[in-house]
């Protein structure tokens, strides 16, 4: 069972996200546009939503941020100033569901936590989870359900919070990427600013 959820999980990996991308245009209002950016111009973004639906034209003083396929953001707060952010947005779900099976199929818990690039969580919990399943093995080994019970118990704790900790960490990521302003960034970020005059 174990071999077909691993076989699983590497052939879905092998899966291009570009099948499943979409281009997504926020507003200053709040509201979401998701589609195919067709063109983009110095007053507006042209966006397609489908061959049945019409041509969505934004301009740019509408639109807070546009979040690409491919991962790039570009902010369009205030008219004169763009901000582009090389960094590529983590998904929550794929940062659970990684911490869910890394626990499930192997006693690999913070694969989640990897994921999102936050490697010294990815390696507490890794210790964690190997400390807890060996110690679980162990009691049962020995004829001990006291400590095998205990250890169960924590691992079960553990995979549950890497699980929560990963969706969580996920979005808190993405909301600070969202929500940086061009005078809080510096080259040291990795970000580029450029202003239009």
């Amino acid at each position: 069972m174990r071999i077909l959820i691993i076989l699983f999980i590497s052939i879905v990996s092998l899966i291009p996200s570009e099948l499943f991308a979409v281009d997504k245009v926020h507003l200053n209002d709040g509201s979401v546009f998701e589609g195919k950016i067709t063109l983009i111009d110095p007053e507006q973004i042209t966006l397609s939503q489908g061959e049945d639906k019409p041509l969505r034209v934004f301009r740019k003083v509408d639109i807070k941020v546009v979040i690409f396929e491919d991962g790039r953001v570009e902010s369009f707060e205030g008219i004169r100033k763009q901000v582009v952010i090389p960094r590529r947005l983590k998904s929550p779900g794929t940062a659970a569901l990684w911490s869910l099976l890394g626990g499930a199929v192997l006693p690999i818990q913070g694969c989640g936590q990897f994921y999102n690039g936050q490697l010294g969580m990815g390696f507490t919990y890794l210790g964690l989870g190997l400390l807890t399943y060996s110690l679980m093995i162990s009691g049962l080994e020995n004829n001990d359900p006291e400590t095998a019970g205990f250890a169960a118990i924590g691992y079960l704790a553990g995979w549950i919070g890497s699980t929560v900790d990963a969706f969580k960490s996920a979005k808190r990521i993405n909301e600070n990427l969202l929500s940086l302003k061009p005078k809080n960034m510096n080259g040291d970020l990795g970000v580029e600013i450029s202003y239009r005059g």
